[in-house]
């Protein structure tokens, strides 16, 4: 009896302790619930949205854009190209020597006077003429009447008609010695004339000066003192028209 009251005894203490001890390893078995919420694992979606494949567009954007604005300033640069033929045209006639007219550079040798009757005779040298009138006088010879100059426009006279009809009234501006008296000043078609008289101290004679702006030049005349007077208004605007009607071929 004794015998079976510890058997008893010892049973009973027995199963507690087991159960005890398995109560202590249980807790290892949450282990797996562990592994199977691991926190590498939740972090994966972060890896998919990598910013490194997001950026990519945005260097390939600033390499195709920029390839417009490489070209533009090719394409916009070749109007100034174009724009080249204005200054060959300035070029035209450099060779011939003269003056310059409307960008180009002439010789006045082939000039043609305006006027009937008149002798003409070129100076290659100053690049000017001399042109003159005779008139048969009662001695059977001729006389002088009107002396012409054509000159290429010098750069200090003035091409305003008003402001030349003061300067030419200073001593020595157009022929030494001489200072002119201004009449008026008239503009036409091509140009001005002013009308005046020159005195050199011993002649006064009637004069004109026009502009003829086609050939960018001067041309002046001086009426002889020697013709009558009522007759030296109809030899200078003789001599003037010729001026008017000068033409280069």
């Amino acid at each position: 009896m004794k015998l079976f009251a510890r058997i008893t005894l010892a049973l009973l203490i027995a199963l507690p302790a087991a159960a005890c001890g398995k109560k202590a390893e249980t807790p290892a078995e949450p282990t797996p619930a562990a592994d199977q919420a691991k926190p590498g694992d939740e972090a994966k979606p972060a890896d998919e949205a990598k910013p490194a494949d997001e950026a990519k567009p945005a260097d390939e954007a600033p390499a195709d854009e920029a390839k417009p604005a490489d070209e533009a300033p090719a394409d916009e640069a070749k109007p100034a190209d174009e724009a080249e033929p204005a200054n060959t045209t300035a070029k035209v006639g450099l060779d011939t020597g003269g003056v310059a007219i409307g960008g180009e550079k002439v010789k006045l040798n082939n000039m043609k006077f305006g006027g009937a009757g008149f002798d003409t005779e070129y100076n290659e040298a100053l690049d000017s003429w001399t042109v003159e009138k005779y008139v048969p006088n009662e001695d059977e010879g001729n006389d002088l009447v009107v002396r012409v100059y054509v000159d290429t426009w010098n750069e200090d006279w003035p091409t305003d008609a008003a402001a030349f009809a003061e300067k030419v009234k200073t001593k020595d501006f157009l022929d030494m010695g001489s200072v002119w008296t201004v009449e008026k000043s008239d503009a036409f078609e091509g140009g001005w004339v002013v009308l005046g008289s020159s005195n050199d101290g011993e002649d006064n004679e009637l004069a004109f000066a026009a502009r003829i702006d086609k050939l960018n030049a001067l041309c002046r005349g001086y009426v002889k003192t020697d013709v009558p007077e009522e007759k030296r208004a109809e030899v200078r605007d003789d001599a003037l028209a010729g001026c008017k009607g000068m033409t280069l071929p």
